[in-house]
């Protein structure tokens, strides 16, 4: 095993790593917050992105492989977290316990189902500050699926239909509801 990166290094994101995130470019820099090892036994640091670092494009704080990092700097220790960051602890407060647990299971029930079938397909949506302007959040989609059939792949886009039916239908029910509820501006 190879030495760990020191704790609050300065790192930068090798070249060729930076096809595994999904934004992230060679050369972000940032700093390490964090060790540990994997099941499989890889070093896995946490890496604190440098938002005022000109290379930032949005990728969230997280732990990562140790290896996608060379240091390019002493270690330094982490700064006071800005009101924003404790404003996004303050917002994932107000889930309870319970609320965070329900929403484990699904996430595992979803990934066993998804190993056992024949096709999946999982949505995700992420919430990102905007690296165009930090005070902005922006919402960033991702979209996995996979079939180990050309049938199963087609019944996946059968049932992926039919759901965006179902969705649009309720969201234009929605507006009808809500436009009957609004006072007729032309009634005086």
């Amino acid at each position: 095993m190879t030495k760990m990166i020191p704790l609050h290094s300065r790192i930068a994101l090798n070249p060729g790593a930076e096809d595994l995130y999904q934004l992230a470019v060679a050369g972000t820099e940032g700093w390490v917050r964090g060790h540990k090892v994997d099941d499989a036994g890889f070093e896995m640091v946490k890496v604190e992105w440098d938002k005022d670092h000109w290379r930032y494009n949005g990728q969230p704080d997280g732990w990562t492989f140790a290896t996608h990092f060379k240091i390019i700097g002493p270690p330094s220790e982490p700064k006071e977290p800005e009101v924003e960051e404790h404003q996004e602890l303050a917002q994932m407060a107000e889930f309870s316990d319970e609320e965070v647990e329900e929403y484990i299971d699904q996430l595992s029930e979803a990934m066993e189902a998804a190993s056992e079938g024949e096709a999946f397909m999982t949505i995700t949506i992420r919430k990102l500050p905007n690296p165009e302007n930090p005070n902005e959040t922006i919402y960033l989609p991702s979209i996995f699926q996979g079939a180990t059939s050309k049938e199963a792949g087609m019944l996946l886009d059968i049932q992926l239909a039919e759901c965006a039916s179902a969705s649009y239908q309720e969201m234009v029910f929605q507006l009808l509801n809500a436009m009957r509820k609004q006072p007729d501006e032309t009634d005086d």
